[in-house]
């Protein structure tokens, strides 16, 4: 199995494939603009996201809390979650699993 050490910088998708056997299916970073949102379903995938800089929320079903650098959320099979920036960009990390 080969390996990978580099940079993924705003903006960039490393497919996950030559890398790993499993689930893993991708590794993104993603910027959402100033009141943007960006909306993920699980509907085929799961996902976690780490909020590297900037400010805003995220929302999972009911609950709505602050996005900040740190912030790790997870979003599992049949789940969604929508983050919003707010008057900064947000960077997110996003790992994409395939899920069934």
């Amino acid at each position: 199995m080969a390996g990978y050490v580099g940079r993924i910088d705003a903006g960039e998708f490393l497919d996950a494939a030559p890398y790993f056997n499993g689930a893993w299916k991708s590794f993104e970073r993603r910027t959402v603009g100033s009141v943007e949102a960006l909306v993920l379903q699980g509907d085929n995938a799961e996902y976690s996201i780490f909020v590297l800089a900037g400010d805003g929320t995220y929302e999972v079903g009911d609950l709505r809390c602050p996005a900040t650098p740190g912030t790790a959320i997870t979003v599992g099979l049949g789940a969604s979650v929508t983050i919003t920036a707010g008057s900064s960009e947000l960077d997110l990390f996003i790992t994409t699993l395939s899920a069934s």
